[in-house]
């Protein structure tokens, strides 16, 4: 099986042979339908359409009704090509711009990300759910580490010495019944995104600038909402923090909030101009409808009914991103020591090998 293969089956998995491959196809878009009021269940989040005077974020405090929350690229253009090339030169290269010289720290510091991230979100029922905090690791890891899809799904690629497989089945056994199989999809698209995002920077055609220049605003925040698996991971609290049925309207726009509300943050710190793609750029326009995309969603999913946990998790970027290591870390391109409290909770979470000798030979091989 080829990478492009794996992305043709991924896809016929999640929208079944009668998908149209335009931008109406949901394994590679968001084509979005507002939601409707419902019962409220949680008070108006602090920056809101009512206040976003008060505040400049993204380089400005304009808020702007009625934008389209429509794709204007359709990513089956773009990806399969891109799927096609030869990876091998970029297989296992390090993209933390930290300063990591093993694949041991990348994986150990990912660990501790994915252990923050899910102290934010989930709060004191963080350490209750083993396969939620390993599939996190996994999650964090693509960004960090150039792995081809292939090698996740055929368990090549570990972490801790497990495997996707061995995350799923820990997940079927903690009853995250059918979501567990959308967690699997959804964190297989993740994977053939960031590689193609890495294999498409390394080529010099750039993708996602081009999605930013090209595109909308809609666009290249959907494209950073796929890389991140933001609906994975939020199949992952709502199931932690027992928020019951959600509609997979609720888990999309609390993805989708999750994704811009970190990158506004970032914009308050100034990290985002360490990033190697920044989905609007110095474009006042698409800084104008990111913060109204944002701000429309995240007021439509708390009117909508959604439950306290996915309206936190929407807006908990401007908690993460201040309190987090990763990002302060990335604006000065240099690792934090670990500190003994956290380096103590990798080892009682995760064990005490990060990864084995095949794949520190991929990456010492990688980047040497």
């Amino acid at each position: 099986m080829t990478q492009l293969e794996l992305f043709e089956l991924a896809h016929e998995m999640w929208c079944g042979p009668g998908c149209t491959r335009t931008t109406a196809c949901e394994f590679l878009h968001y084509p979005r339908v507002p939601s409707k009021p419902g019962l409220l269940r949680v008070t108006r989040p602090p920056y809101n359409r009512g206040n976003a005077h008060l505040f400049v974020v993204a380089g400005g405090d304009r808020y702007l009704p009625g934008i389209p929350q429509l794709h204007e690229v359709n990513l089956w253009d773009h990806l399969p090509g891109i799927l096609a090339r030869d990876g091998t030169d970029v297989d296992y290269t390090c993209w933390s711009r930290k300063g990591d010289t093993s694949a041991a720290d990348v994986i150990r510091y990912c660990a501790r990300d994915a252990v923050q991230w899910a102290a934010i979100w989930c709060g004191e029922r963080q350490p209750s759910h083993q396969a939620f905090l390993e599939y996190l690791l996994l999650n964090a890891s693509a960004d960090d580490l150039c792995v081809p899809p292939l090698d996740l799904v055929h368990g090549n690629y570990r972490v801790y010495g497990r495997t996707l497989a061995d995350i799923v089945r820990a997940m079927d056994k903690e009853g995250w019944g059918y979501d567990a199989v959308l967690a699997l999809l959804s964190i297989v698209r993740l994977y053939l995104f960031q590689y193609t995002e890495k294999l498409d920077h390394v080529a010099g055609r750039g993708l996602c600038n081009g999605l930013r220049t090209v595109g909308g605003a809609w666009d290249a925040i959907m494209f950073h909402m796929m890389s991140g698996n933001t609906f994975g991971v939020g199949l992952g609290v709502a199931s932690t923090m027992g928020a019951g049925p959600c509609r997979r309207s609720w888990l999309l726009d609390g993805g989708f909030g999750n994704a811009t509300s970190m990158n506004l943050a970032k914009s308050l710190i100034s990290v985002e101009g360490h990033d190697l793609h920044h989905p609007t750029g110095d474009d006042a326009a698409k800084q104008t409808a990111y913060r109204s995309f944002y701000l429309d969603i995240i007021g439509e999913l708390t009117a909508s009914g959604a439950p306290e946990p996915l309206v936190y998790f929407a807006r908990a970027g401007f908690d993460f991103v201040p309190l987090g290591d990763r990002y302060r870390e990335r604006r000065r391109s240099e690792r934090f020591p670990l500190r003994p409290a956290v380096a103590v909770e990798l080892r009682e979470v995760f064990g005490d090998e990060p990864c084995d000798e095949w794949l520190e030979g991929r990456f010492r091989a990688a980047t040497a």
